[in-house]
């Protein structure tokens, strides 16, 4: 007897034909005599992203003839999500068994932008995007809050896709936890909860679209038996529409005052005290507080002051984050330091934004005044002793009385002294300054927190024996390290990106390759490895990164 069967590999989707903000499923297929089969590669999916990945095999025996022929199937599994609508190609798959290399065929998909499609009046279980206002102004808020609606209880809810927001500054609030209101909903008696809520501020004006939210539950169905005391648990996969806002430009002229602030704010200046001697610094505070991004708010122009010269402002921000709005305050801390005695007036400051609904709004302060005193530096020049006239005086002879100078110390501790203080001044301006970035700067804190989330990553991968684990942690130490979307690009974006970097080649493919694997090994697929052994590979691969 003898064994036959030709090789195949060839692709498949679920549908050709969705709508924008649904998934879909691809199937790479090998049948044929194969024991191993490695993972295809797949081509520039960049219009795709992939959600899942799953593998499947079986094995089948027939005896036609005599002869012997084994066949095996082996499925790979991909839940995909276009990132546009439009005519896209999902590109060929090639894979190498042997000495020969297999490629599917380009399968084209039409994604239809088309309006969202209704909930099925009374769909048991579903997810709903509010959103406040579709036309805004550039850096006007847009409030948008995912709402789960159920009529059965559910259970380990979890975060497939975040919605994608390009374009817009990003402030988030989550629920510490889900809180269930009932509601009436065409006579059908539901339970909601909001999920999360993104406050977004489009920089720019121009048309913006948010992709949907996609989450997976398990729902508790009730038996549909009196006898029957077990519900049936089913793991379901819930996404939102996608919505589109556009944002227009601020309306021209805009006022001398303004900087940047779109929202309602209230505008306040200070001095930290009305006296300086001796050319010590006055601090000018002036802070910004109300409903808005203050974080794009630039520093107020600053009137002419006469006989002072003005330092940079050091900025704190401080951001409140509730339920139903996001306030905040900016902080500019301008240090002033008086060239000259008496008084120095400081005239009221403007400050300009704008109100959506009324237009530029603007405040003045009242004018602030200090006094400078001693501010003229002392001069060392001046040379200052005793002149000793002649007369009726007897000279002293210096070897008969000398003049013995006495420490309290030794001097060289004084030489020391000097530098120590330099020292701690400079390390404490450098802590200061590190705190302010820590703060204001997020590339900044997530870099300073990469290896410590990494580490912790890691352990908890070795104390529960989870791959998971090391996946998750690489893929948040390049995004924490880099400032990177990481878990919402596919393995070729993150791949330009990693190059972008002026990365190593050879690098970069390491990592997106050992980030492949740690994937599909998440799922269940390819070649089983130790957590020990992957450890070991991924602390390799970020050491060289």
């Amino acid at each position: 007897m003898t064994f036959s069967a030709a090789i195949r590999f060839y692709g498949e989707v679920d549908q050709n034909e969705i709508r924008f903000g649904e998934s879909l499923i691809l199937s790479l297929t090998v049948e044929g005599d194969v024991s191993r089969v490695p993972n295809p590669e797949l081509g520039a999916i960049d219009d795709f992203r992939i959600e899942s990945r799953s593998k499947s095999r079986s094995t089948s025996v027939s005896i036609i003839n005599g002869r012997m022929e084994k066949k095996s199937t082996i499925t790979f599994v991909y839940r995909i999500r276009p990132k546009r609508a439009g005519k896209l190609t999902i590109p060929s798959a090639r894979i190498r068994i042997g000495d020969s290399t297999y490629i599917t065929k380009p399968i084209p998909i039409t994604v239809v932008k088309d309006r969202p499609r209704p909930k099925a009046k009374g769909e048991p279980i579903y997810l709903k995007l509010n959103i406040n206002k579709r036309k805004v102004y550039a850096g006007e808020p847009v409030i948008i809050s995912y709402y789960l609606y159920t009529r059965f209880d559910v259970a380990n809810l979890s975060l497939i896709t975040e919605p994608g927001f390009s374009g817009f500054w990003t402030e988030e609030y989550t629920p510490k936890q889900l809180k269930f209101k009932s509601k009436v909903i065409d006579g059908i008696r539901y339970n909601y909860a909001l999920i999360r809520r993104y406050y977004l501020f489009p920089i720019q004006a121009r048309s913006y679209e948010v992709t949907p939210l996609v989450l997976s539950c398990d729902v508790l169905l009730p038996s549909r038996s009196f006898f029957d005391f077990f519900s049936e648990t089913r793991r379901v996969e819930l996404s939102s529409d996608p919505v589109t806002v556009i944002a227009s430009p601020l309306p021209e002229p805009r006022p001398d005052g303004f900087t940047g602030g779109v929202g309602r704010f209230r505008f306040e200046v200070s001095l930290d005290r009305t006296e300086s001697r001796k050319s010590e610094p006055i601090i000018l505070t002036c802070k910004i507080t109300g409903c808005g991004n203050v974080k794009v708010i630039d520093a107020p122009r600053l009137p002419e002051i006469d006989g002072v010269q003005i330092l940079k402002p050091e900025i704190k921000d401080r951001i409140e984050r509730s339920k139903d709005r996001i306030s905040g305050t900016r902080t500019f801390s301008f240090p002033i330091i008086p060239k000259r005695d008496g008084k120095i007036i400081i005239p009221p400051i403007s400050f300009s934004y704008f109100l959506p609904g009324k237009g530029y709004q603007t405040v003045r302060s009242e004018r602030l005044e200090f006094i400078s005193r001693e501010c003229k530096p002392l001069s060392y020049d001046d040379k200052t002793g005793i002149e000793i006239l002649g007369g009726d005086i007897h000279y002293i002879k210096p070897d008969l009385l000398r003049i013995k100078s006495f420490h309290l110390y030794p001097p060289f501790i004084f030489n020391l002294l000097y530098p120590i203080s330099i020292g701690i001044i400079i390390l404490a301006l450098l802590y200061r300054f590190h705190q302010h970035r820590l703060i204001t700067d997020q590339a900044y804190m997530r870099r300073r927190e990469a290896k410590g989330r990494f580490m912790a990553a890691l352990n908890m991968a070795k104390k529960e024996g989870s791959i998971g684990f090391i996946y998750k942690g690489l893929l948040d130490y390049i995004g924490d390290r880099l400032n990177l979307p990481t878990r919402r690009m596919s393995k070729s974006e993150l791949e330009k990106a990693l190059l972008r970097q002026k990365i190593e080649s050879d690098t970069v493919k390491a990592t997106i390759a050992l980030l492949s694997e740690l994937e599909e090994m998440s799922y269940g697929g390819g070649e089983l490895k130790t957590v020990d052994e992957l450890l070991k590979k991924t602390k390799a691969v970020v050491k060289r990164l």
